[in-house]
């Protein structure tokens, strides 16, 4: 099965992207850079501003003109806030937000063996766990990204980001580090990422 992958927006996003790759690589999915040559193209997208979610809906209507047999599968910000609206663009097969990203490979075998469109409510609970989200080789750059932090307790009344993000919530430590130990024997370069790094 042959799938592609387009990422919209932060070094977070495609830290996800790729951390979802990995799980699917796992499952015997080839890559593949065209959409037009996938038989499943995941849309990570972005919600930050008003340009990023127009280019964000925009994507998931090229996939599917782009190729009308291609099952799309859209994560990431604007799917947290925007599921109904999604859902209703023929061609997308499963929804998930930011959250429970790491289920989308067991979503797909479920939609195989019953193809019904599959919407997961990923609400955020204030004291939220950390994903379960990991990588051991960044494939895309030679630089790999490592993201050790999700969320924002700062609640700007121009920024969306804790509502599409949930609650500042870290990776724990010791997990961050096996994470960086195994991405430092492949890469000369990690660079640490997050949505409120500092935090």
């Amino acid at each position: 099965m042959n799938i592609s992958f387009v990422t919209l927006g932060c070094k977070v996003n495609t830290y996800e992207t790729e951390a979802l790759w990995e799980l699917l690589q796992d499952r015997g999915y080839q890559r593949v850079d065209n959409m037009e040559d996938a038989d499943y193209v995941v849309i990570n997208t972005c919600m930050v501003t008003q340009v990023a979610e127009g280019k964000s809906k925009q994507m998931i209507r090229r996939a599917i003109a782009k190729n009308p047999h291609t099952q799309v599968v859209v994560m990431g910000c604007l799917s947290q806030m925007e599921r109904e609206t999604i859902a209703k663009i023929p061609g997308v097969i499963i929804i998930v937000g930011t959250k429970d990203r790491e289920r989308i490979p067991d979503l797909l075998d479920m939609y195989r063996r019953d193809p019904q469109p599959l919407i997961l409510d990923s609400s955020y609970l204030k004291k939220e766990p950390y994903d379960a989200l990991s990588l051991k080789k960044f494939q895309i750059h030679q630089r790999a990204f490592l993201k050790i932090q999700d969320g924002c307790d700062q609640f700007c009344s121009y920024c969306i980001i804790p509502y599409t993000r949930g609650r500042v919530r870290s990776k724990p430590l010791e997990v961050v580090l096996k994470e960086a130990d195994a991405l430092a024997k492949i890469h000369p370069e990690i660079v640490l990422t997050g949505i409120h790094t500092d935090a």
